[in-house]
């Protein structure tokens, strides 16, 4: 059944004006592009296409999105791996104040030996801390800027450039959100990587596009998803990648030593942390303890009383559960009092040879 339209005549035409305009024949589209998109991050990003760089809450994401900054700024290969086209690099941090980004950015920039100077403009920092800007709003204010000026645009973290009444967790709100990532992406000729929080628990039974928090739009609407999960190892994670206009790429294992994460080569990607306790090894069943059972450390021979306690108590029994327990053999009969040479109040014992109760 045809809908009616609420449209104006003048807006109809405008939107029937613009659909002609954007419609391509396919032999076209071949012919005006032979090519993929140049790589910015060879194997991960190409330009003008967005990635997500997903791991838990305060696991070390920001200092490897640094160093991914530094690396396209210097066009030095991005953990040793991946060749980079350097360019300049935008930094939007709407969580951090200005000290620790200038501190984190600054070590980072020491380990990988560069010296910074005052007159360096190969990254540039937009610190929106107690000032937000949704993406809307950012994407606003790019339009008139000239465009080419940034390789690449980082924003971390992205819950906080959500719109207000965004819901993460709506399909169709987050894909009106990756349409103002786009948009922001098409007015600067910039790739773009948002850096967001995966949900809480273990992320090991998980597909990489089911690694994040929010709608499954977040991961489908990216053309890279990147995810860092938690490695069996302490300080350990798992690099994974789900690449839209790359071949497959092999898990990979980074290992957190201040302030890099560096190549874990040693380390298999298959052994994911789960967050579940071990399975309990089988523990044999122990006998309860019964007055037989005690008499049992009594030999046939005429034995000191502390004797049979002293086995007793190696054995893991109290001392008064001893006691008590010795006390009942000798009533059961399954101990036989006899004198103490020597000692005229003392008495020995000795195991007798009856069955055991049923």
């Amino acid at each position: 059944m045809n809908q009616p339209s609420t449209m104006t005549p003048d807006a109809d035409a405008e939107a029937a004006a613009w659909l002609d305009s954007a419609l391509i024949p396919w032999g076209e589209l071949i012919e005006r592009h032979p090519t993929l998109r140049s790589p910015l991050i060879e194997g991960l990003l190409r330009r003008g296409e967005t990635m997500n760089l997903i791991a838990n809450s305060k696991v070390g994401k920001r200092w490897l999105v640094n160093d991914l900054a530094i690396s396209v700024a210097t066009g030095r290969p991005w953990l040793g791996i991946f060749p980079t086209a350097p360019g300049h690099v935008l930094i939007i941090d709407n969580e951090l104040h200005r000290e620790t980004i200038a501190h984190r950015l600054r070590a980072v920039a020491k380990a990988n030996g560069i010296e910074v100077g005052a007159d360096d403009r190969t990254i540039t920092v937009l610190p929106l801390r107690g000032r937000l800007q949704n993406v809307y709003q950012l994407a606003r204010g790019f339009q008139e800027r000239e465009a080419g000026q940034y390789s690449l645009i980082i924003v971390d973290a992205f819950y906080r450039a959500l719109p207000p009444d965004t819901d993460e967790n709506a399909n169709a709100d987050m894909a009106n959100v990756y349409n103002a990532v786009d948009s922001l992406a098409d007015s600067t000729g910039a790739s773009t990587v948002l850096v967001h929080h995966a949900s809480k628990g273990s992320q090991s039974d998980k597909m990489v596009t089911d690694v994040g928090s929010g709608a499954g739009a977040i991961s489908r609407a990216a053309d890279t998803h990147l995810i860092l999960r938690r490695h069996q190892e302490e300080a350990a994670y798992v690099l994974d990648f789900a690449l839209r206009s790359w071949p497959p790429a092999t898990p990979m294992c980074l290992r957190w030593r201040f302030p890099q994460w560096e190549l874990a080569p040693d380390l298999d990607p298959a052994a994911l942390w789960t967050g579940r306790k071990p399975a309990k090894k089988d523990v044999p069943e122990v006998e309860e303890w019964n007055a037989w059972r005690l008499a049992e450390l009594c030999p046939e021979e005429a034995t000191h009383p502390a004797t049979v306690l002293l086995k007793a108590s190696r054995a893991g029994l109290s001392e008064r559960k001893a006691k008590g327990l010795l006390a009942e053999a000798v009533e059961l009969g399954y101990l036989t009092e006899v004198p103490r040479p020597g000692d005229k109040r003392g008495k020995n014992m000795y195991r007798a040879p009856p069955p055991p109760p049923p």
